[in-house]
């Protein structure tokens, strides 16, 4: 009898085992995702400099990981205002995108720093490569994730430089003339003896016209999308530095991605300085050849000039930690960890060379 209830059980077990595999097998297999769309928003205009490499590295973790990597854009504040934007991608109005922290210095003061600090480096690879350690191990981390954002990897602006009605030939020509700045490009402008004027990028084309602005501060992509070369014909190679800041994503949406892609990911957003630098400045050396054929005429600075704008960078800095440190948050701190993470990678650079 104790023979024939162990056989019945057995019995039963291998018949239940034959149940589930038939209903596994006649349960068709959830399907691998083939496409992933990603709503990218931003608050400037179409596909400026900066966005290459961020359309690049879609385009490549799509090719490593097999899935579709797809952006849906939304340029030009359609979905948020440029200090909303930290916010907006945070609350999921839009899942990957840029910011600039200097908008929200309040929530990210040590990106803030590394987002508008100019006078530091012209070599995108190496501010990149600063920020990424910024973000990832230091205190941006914290700010970005405290947002409900993951942190993928740093884009950065090209040099600034200046296009203008009237030309700068010498430092001593900033005397006066009535720039277009942005952030805290302003205090070397000022110390200069220039008159930094703070507006929206959509408005300088307005403002040259008005005759507001004798010249504006920002990347050659920009003055040739915004043609601003229509109005403004004089174009000076200035060297403010790169300004880098964030390329993230909504935290709820990188949670919802398989693992293999989120892998991926990670993987293309490590190798991102490199690739940056190379495809940022190729579509910048192209937008300053297009400048050149509309008839804009370039000037460089005398070196004795460059030099003595380069002399300026200490003070500049002091002002800007003192300035923050005033409000209560990190300012001086944020700045000597900010200069001190290029140095480290200028010098690991020059070390490979």
């Amino acid at each position: 009898m104790e023979k024939f209830k162990k056989v019945k059980v057995v019995t039963c077990i291998v018949a239940f085992i034959g149940v589930v595999f038939f209903m596994v097998n006649l349960c068709p297999a959830a399907p691998a995702v083939q496409k992933i769309v990603l709503k990218y928003g931003s608050y400037g205009a179409p596909r400026i400099g900066h966005d290459e490499p961020l359309i690049w590295w879609a385009e490549e973790v799509s090719r490593r990981s097999g899935v579709k990597i797809e952006y849906e854009f939304f340029w030009a504040e359609a979905l948020a205002k440029a200090p909303d934007c930290f916010d907006a991608i945070g609350a999921g109005a839009y899942d990957i995108g840029w910011i600039s922290p200097i908008f929200t210095p309040g929530k990210t003061p040590y990106l803030a720093v590394a987002n508008s600090t100019p006078l530091t480096t012209s070599d995108l690879e190496v501010i990149c490569s600063a920020h990424d350690e910024l973000s990832r191990l230091g205190p941006g981390k914290a700010e970005l994730e405290k947002g409900n954002t993951k942190y993928l990897h740093a884009y950065s602006t090209w040099d600034y430089h200046l296009i203008g009605i009237k030309p700068i030939k010498a430092l001593d020509d900033v005397k006066g003339y009535r720039c277009r700045t942005f952030g805290y490009l302003s205090l070397p402008w000022k110390e200069l003896g220039g008159v930094p004027i703070s507006m929206a990028a959509s408005e300088v084309y307005s403002a040259f016209q008005a005759g507001l602005l004798d010249g504006a501060l920002h990347q050659p992509a920009t003055f040739l999308k915004g043609k601003y070369y229509e109005v403004a014909k004089q174009y000076t190679l200035m060297n403010f530095g790169c300004l880098p800041g964030p390329f993230i994503m909504n935290m709820n949406k990188w949670n919802s991605l398989p693992p293999n892609v989120q892998k991926v990911m990670l993987e293309v957003s490590n190798e991102m300085p490199k690739h940056s630098q190379r495809i940022a400045d190729g579509a910048e050396r192209l937008a300053m050849e297009e400048l050149k054929k509309k008839g804009v005429t370039f000037y460089e600075l005398p070196v004795a000039d460059r030099d003595r704008f380069m002399k300026l960078k200490q003070k500049v800095w002091a002002e800007i930690g003192t300035s923050i440190d005033a409000k209560g948050l990190p300012g001086s701190k944020a700045v000597e960890l900010w200069t001190g993470l290029i140095k480290k990678y200028e010098a690991e650079k020059a070390k490979r060379k």
